[in-house]
């Protein structure tokens, strides 16, 4: 008969606890990133929308030439 581990089992053990947290952390620091960099995005292309250059948007958000290239290129 195949062994049975339950969620009460699971609750209790200490390693499974640590790696839930863990597997959260990084889900929320992943979530986090896209979130930054989709809110990223929108601002370089409304201020390409409102006549700002590639290099003038670079230097108000403080981000390098190519990744403002880069992101107007993505929302194309």
């Amino acid at each position: 008969m195949p062994l049975s581990i339950t969620d009460e089992m699971l609750e209790k053990n200490p390693f499974f606890q640590k790696s839930k947290q863990e597997g959260r952390q990084e889900g929320l620091k992943e979530g986090l990133q896209k979130g930054l960099q989709k809110g990223l995005q929108e601002a370089v292309v409304k201020l390409y929308k409102k006549g700002k250059s590639s290099e003038e948007i670079s230097e108000l958000l403080d981000i390098p030439l190519d990744e403002v290239k880069k992101l107007l290129k993505l929302k194309g």
